[in-house]
């Protein structure tokens, strides 16, 4: 009789089969991952368009369908991924031969349900072709509902809130100047009217950002990299010993929410 299998299994089985259908693009380490490898590997994120895609799995049971939908929702809310697909795999699917797994899987209906920033949908029935469309329909319901614009929206405000913060400060923007306009002394820092000073403190508020969010897209690739995420926990208590300093609460609202707009 085969072992059991789990729904690690079936998750990246899934993912392959997307994968080799053209609707995803997923990484060497899921496409080429074999029965023992795919059991120990918890999160399966492809790329849908552009966007991360979760696969969160279970089993055929009771509380199957919270379960995945719980841990799709979880993935979305914590900027892990911009998608989060819930499947509910039929309990049948446990005995099969891992040789024939993929096979059958493609053939299988599954319990499906999407999660994204703009809301949940229910379960519905259907093979892989389901899945598919299920994709891109909840791609065009995100370009819709104007998701991007939302994203910029939120950066444009960071950018605001780092340029005031910085402003009172010479120092500071003193030394995004001189990296704007290369060579600079001390006493041509005079010359920026006010305008321009707040200009270049917004211009080096987004080169900030942007190093960020490339940081954080580098550490969904790269395990040894620290998300913005941890070191926002890791550095709570710094936080809070710098309480009251506006450069210090800057930088926690700024790690706080750019998670909600890398990658757009």
């Amino acid at each position: 009789m085969p072992p059991s299998q789990r729904q690690e299994v079936f998750n990246v089985i899934l993912a392959q089969l997307l994968e080799e259908r053209g609707a995803v693009a997923a990484p060497e380490s899921i496409m080429y991952t074999g029965e023992q490898r795919a059991r120990q590997m918890p999160d399966v994120i492809v790329n849908y368009q552009g966007l991360r895609t979760a696969i969160e799995g279970e089993v055929e049971a009771p509380n199957a369908r919270e379960k995945a939908i719980a841990s799709a929702t979880r993935r979305v809310e914590t900027g892990v991924a911009h998608i989060g697909v819930g499947v509910v795999y039929p309990a049948s699917l446990r005995v099969v031969e891992f040789s024939n797994l993929k096979r059958e899987l493609a053939r299988t209906n599954l319990e499906v349900a999407v999660v994204t920033e703009a809301g949940t949908t229910d379960f519905v029935t259907g093979d892989i072709e389901y899945l598919e469309r299920a994709l891109r329909s909840t791609f065009e319901q995100l370009i819709q509902e104007d998701v991007v614009a939302e994203s910029v929206a939120l950066l444009d405000a960071a950018v605001d809130r780092f340029a005031e913060a910085v402003i009172s400060y010479r120092g500071i923007w003193g030394r995004i100047t001189q990296a704007l306009s290369g060579s600079i002394s001390d006493t041509e820092l005079d010359n920026p009217t006010s305008v321009q000073q707040a200009a270049n403190c917004r211009i080096g508020g987004l080169v900030l950002t942007n190093a960020m969010i490339f940081h954080d897209v580098l550490s969904n690739h790269y395990p040894g990299i620290m998300s913005l995420t941890e070191i926002l926990a890791k550095s709570a208590l710094m936080c809070s010993l710098m309480r009251g300093s506006t450069s210090s609460t800057n930088l926690t609202i700024t790690l706080s929410f750019i998670s909600r707009v890398r990658s757009y």
